[in-house]
């Protein structure tokens, strides 16, 4: 019995020193690079050596990684020095240039330019196929014959952000199969030869929020609704220019799904945007939208003075009323860093014309009266504003001349000839005409 109870301590001793062991290993830090003091030249060479939870830091090593990766591994971090850190995909055929299937749930893609995808379908930048809380987030994805990125399959939770996603073959991001609460926040969309942003089958509960999406093929965002989009929720994007389709295409044919929710977005301009809404059967949530007021403060300045210029996008119209609002963080306003163009036709903004980019919803110039009185006439523009920008005036004045300035008067003269020779002079002169003329 004591042999059996010493036995049994033994064992809860050496299970014990097995869990503290498992808690005390920490994840591993890999680095990819050429020269020494890096474990692989090959991205794909550390995801083969890394384990779940790592860390694959890549360096800039002046060539391109012309590779295509697969993520077998669950959460790791693979992160480059900076996005001249390129992904090249063009050396295989209708392959993604980064796959990440459901053995690589939880990785996150931070940094890089990804490029080169060409050959077919899976010609894609990053491909999430299956997989869960992926990040794909600070990247440069362009230049791929398909998507950008494709979120495909049984996908949940998987989270695009501030990525710039410009000149690929079709959409910017396809969501598509069963994939789920999908959150596509803060990018920049634009260029791509399909559509910004399409959902389709069955993708569910998609978040679109702060994005910029300008100038693509189609339409900025399609929801190709004839089989089962449901819960999309579309807000505070600055959704401008898209050249052979809409600004927003909802497609659904079956009445009975639940309504997309597109308020809170700026439309290019201040007009309604239902020319650039459509819709079938599909109920479709888009008033009040964002809506720019334009300012001047003060309105009247001396020469000399300032006055200082507001662009605020902080503002919801209903196609009646303009009511203000204060944002409360970064979901609940346009994109910061979107440009806004002041100009003026006296004074100076820095030049007769300054491009401010917003921040909290908000731009600001200054106007300085520096070229003389008269009727400073101001423009803001964006987007479809450039064919009819807001204006505002400042009356600029004289600067007024004090009562000093104006009293003249003559003083003792400081510079000339000195004092005593004049006074000498003066003297002689007195004394010649006085002297007694000779007989």
């Amino acid at each position: 019995m004591e042999k059996l109870f010493k036995g049994t301590l033994i064992t809860l001793f050496i299970t014990l020193l097995v869990i503290l062991g498992a808690g005390a290993v920490s994840a591993a830090t890999w680095n990819v690079g050429t020269g020494p003091g890096n474990d692989s030249t090959t991205i794909a060479g550390a995801i083969a050596m890394a384990s779940d939870g790592d860390t694959i830091l890549v360096h800039e090593t002046g060539s391109n990684y012309v590779e295509n990766i697969q993520v077998n591994r669950e959460n790791l971090v693979i992160q480059a020095d900076s996005t001249a850190v390129t992904i090249d995909g063009s050396g295989a055929n209708n392959e993604p240039v980064v796959r990440i299937p459901d053995s690589g749930s939880g990785t996150t893609i931070d940094g890089f330019t990804i490029t080169g995808a060409s050959g077919g379908d899976n010609a894609i930048g990053v491909h999430i196929q299956n997989a869960d809380y992926c990040w794909i987030i600070n990247n440069i994805i362009t230049g791929n014959e398909r998507q950008g990125i494709r979120v495909r399959g049984d996908a949940t939770n998987n989270n695009i952000h501030d990525n710039t996603i410009t000149e690929n073959g079709r959409n910017g991001i396809l969501v598509t199969g069963e994939s789920e609460d999908t959150n596509i926040f803060r990018n920049t969309i634009e260029n791509n030869e399909w559509n910004g942003i399409e959902l389709d089958q069955e993708a569910e509960d998609t978040q679109i929020i702060g994005n910029t999406i300008l100038n693509n093929g189609r339409n900025g965002i399609l929801i190709d609704g004839s089989d089962e989009v449901t819960g999309v929720t579309a807000k505070y994007n600055r959704i401008y220019g898209h050249t052979d389709g809409t600004y927003f295409d909802f497609s659904n044919k079956d009445e009975n799904y639940l309504m997309a929710d597109a308020r809170y977005n700026w439309w290019g301009s201040n007009n309604d945007p239902v020319t650039q809404i459509e819709y079938d059967a599909i109920n479709v949530l888009y008033n009040p939208w964002l809506y720019l007021t334009f300012t001047a403060n003060p309105t009247s300045i001396v020469a000399g003075a300032t006055s200082t210029l507001t662009a605020s996008f902080n503002n919801l119209f209903d196609g009646t009323t303009v009511t203000p609002f204060n944002p409360t963080d970064w979901k609940t306003h346009i994109p910061d860093g979107t440009p806004v163009t002041f100009t003026t036709t006296l004074g100076k903004l820095g030049s007769d014309m300054l491009t401010a980019y917003t921040a909290s919803g908000v731009a600001t110039a200054t106007l300085t009266a520096n070229e003389g009185p008269g009727i400073a006439y101001l423009t803001a523009y964006l987007d479809a504003l450039v064919l009819n920008p807001l204006t505002a005036t400042v009356t600029i004045t004289a600067a007024p001349v004090s009562a000093a300035s104006t009293t003249k008067t003559i003083g003792m003269q400081t510079t000339g000839a000195p004092i005593i020779p004049l006074v000498l002079a003066s003297l002689l002169i007195i004394g010649g005409l006085i002297v007694p003329r000779k007989k």
